[in-house]
């Protein structure tokens, strides 16, 4: 049985006639009924009741019709949605950040790609960069916002924001009612709670570049990978933290949030592998390549 059979099965038990469903499918009347009689042998089914002046459809063709509406408006269903995804308008995309970008960035960059593609579907984990780079190259996400650098050959980057480093202060802290920014030499050699190495090469290395750039000491104390942790941390008088202003957004009433007399960035980067660039995945990286903050 072939989608053909089905089709002209359609017209005739519609029409329950053989010339007027002939002419409604543009095609001769004895195909026609060769195409119905061989449907008939194919199933072994009488599907129709025919004399000289009247058709009519069995109880099996019947049901037969009812049958073949569904299955081809199904198909044509599925069809539509198959075309969907070969232009990459519709199926799965995951999308891997690092915990600084769940604040600000996040829900927007979701509600751009949600305004541009309603029929997508969306899967979104927070990781360390380490972990982003080791899924992105297993594809198990197919694009990550991350902190540079990446090494690996088998992945493009795009620019695609920065934000200002602040400190974190506990709130007893000598200097957490001071106005204005606060001075790198006045927390020299204080205790750091920092993202460790191995869980971001480029986040531990932009605070370790601060502290260089404004000549003062880093004396780490604690590590976190989780902005909220560090928060945390910092609430219960473990040290400082240099976080970026979008962490700010972790309220705790027992630290305060200060700008420093430093400006210093931290870098955040599209990243995607080169080699899997499916349509859809092409089309959300083009699409945020246009994001602004």
């Amino acid at each position: 049985m072939e989608l053909r059979h089905l089709r002209y099965f359609i017209a005739v038990a519609e029409e329950l006639h053989f010339g007027n469903a002939a002419q409604r499918l543009n095609i001769s009347q004895p195909p026609l009924s060769a195409q119905i009689k061989e449907l008939e042998q194919n199933l072994n089914v009488q599907l129709l009741e025919r004399t000289n002046r009247s058709v009519a459809l069995t109880e099996a063709g019947e049901y037969l019709y009812e049958l073949s509406v569904q299955m081809l408006a199904r198909l044509e269903k599925e069809t539509a949605i198959l075309q969907e995804i070969d232009r990459g308008e519709r199926g799965k995309i995951a999308i891997g950040f690092g915990g600084s970008v769940v604040f600000q960035i996040l829900p927007r960059v979701l509600t751009l790609i949600k305004k541009q593609y309603p029929k997508l579907e969306i899967h979104v984990s927070q990781l360390t960069t380490k972990q982003q780079i080791q899924a992105l190259l297993t594809g198990d996400i197919d694009l990550a916002l991350l902190v540079p650098p990446v090494g690996e050959k088998e992945l493009s980057t795009h620019p695609f924001y920065e934000e200002k480093f602040i400190v974190c202060l506990p709130k007893s802290h000598p200097l957490a009612s001071s106005t204005g920014p606060i001075a790198m030499e006045d927390v020299s050699n204080e205790p750091l709670i920092i993202s460790p190495r191995e869980a971001g090469e480029g986040y531990f290395e932009a605070v370790r570049s601060l502290y260089v750039k404004s000549n003062t000491v880093m004396n780490i104390a604690q590590y976190s990978t989780e902005q909220q942790t560090m928060v945390s941390l910092v609430a219960a008088e473990f040290g400082i933290s240099f976080v970026p202003e979008s962490t700010s957004h972790i309220q705790h009433h027992n630290v305060v949030y200060k700008e420093i007399d430093v400006t210093h960035y931290k870098e955040t980067v599209l990243t995607w592998h080169k080699h899997t660039q499916t349509p859809l995945v092409h089309g959300v990286v083009e699409l945020l390549k246009t994001f602004k903050v």
